[in-house]
């Protein structure tokens, strides 16, 4: 991976499940309906990041 110039934000997720809000996930334009979506979430689940809906 080459460094750069720039700052960039990142998340570490040392261990233990995470849950993450729904709201507060960004997909790329390639997500374009609710079942891209879930199967994005279940993507995450897979890895050990739980989505959960926000009332």
């Amino acid at each position: 991976m080459a460094a750069s110039a720039t700052d960039t934000q990142a998340v570490v997720l040392a261990r233990g499940q995470v849950i993450v809000a729904d709201r507060a996930l960004a997909f790329d334009a390639t997500v374009t309906d609710a079942a891209a979506q879930s199967l994005k979430h279940q993507q995450l689940a897979a890895h050990g990041i739980v989505v959960r809906p926000v009332a």
